[in-house]
């Protein structure tokens, strides 16, 4: 979405950009597959929040600038940590509320969802369902199906495919030719990448949280 098109929320304590979903009933022009909340809230010394999340979503709070403090508990959330929420039970329903207080001038992401609960695998920079899901995303994506190929992604799809061919079994260079062409290698096969669920303060890691 164009920085444009973005919906704000303005006061005394905070600038909040909707980017999806719906905030004190104003609602961003985002249509997602399912319920996605994402605000990026800027905060001021002593700014004090109570970010409203629906209690069905699933989610964290990524800190990009300044120093803030989350939740009831205050942990605090420093520049490039993550904060997870708690995964919520089946069923729940309502709204929540996350209370955050700006140390400093801040800038976070909240950003929440319903969880699909479905089987997540991740390779490469696809998520999908199964390891052969991700293999045919691979296949679909070198064969243009995602758009393009544009002139870069022509010259690489060209070095994996003769790389594949020509390079020793075993080498490095066939081994990422491999891997790029869609074929998970034997030493990194597709996984899965599900994180556990995690209480907001109670656990704050830096980026990436998950590897």
């Amino acid at each position: 979405m164009l920085a444009s098109r973005a919906t704000a929320v303005e006061d005394d304590r905070a600038h909040i950009c909707v980017i999806s979903g719906s905030l004190e009933g104003v609602e961003a022009p985002t249509r997602n597959h399912t319920p996605v909340q994402y605000l990026d809230l800027r905060i001021e010394v002593g700014g004090r929040l109570s970010v409203p999340v629906p209690a069905a979503h699933n989610g964290f709070i990524l800190v990009l600038e300044g120093s803030v403090l989350i939740g009831s508990e205050q942990v605090r959330g420093r520049a490039d940590q993550v904060l997870w929420m708690d995964f919520p039970s089946e069923g729940a329903r309502g709204i929540a509320t996350l209370a955050i207080v700006g140390e400093t001038p801040s800038r976070v992401l909240v950003v929440s969802g319903e969880p699909i609960r479905e089987r997540v695998v991740a390779y490469g920079p696809f998520v999908m369902n199964t390891e052969q899901e991700i293999i045919q995303a691979y296949h679909d994506f070198h064969s243009g199906k995602f758009g393009g190929p544009t002139p870069a992604a022509l010259t690489l799809t060209s070095w994996y495919t003769r790389s594949a061919t020509v390079e020793p079994q075993g080498s490095p260079a066939r081994q990422l030719a491999v891997q790029f062409a869609g074929q998970p290698t034997p030493s990194r096969s597709a996984r899965n990448r599900r994180c556990p669920a995690r209480r907001p303060g109670l656990r704050t890691v830096d980026r990436p949280s998950c590897h």
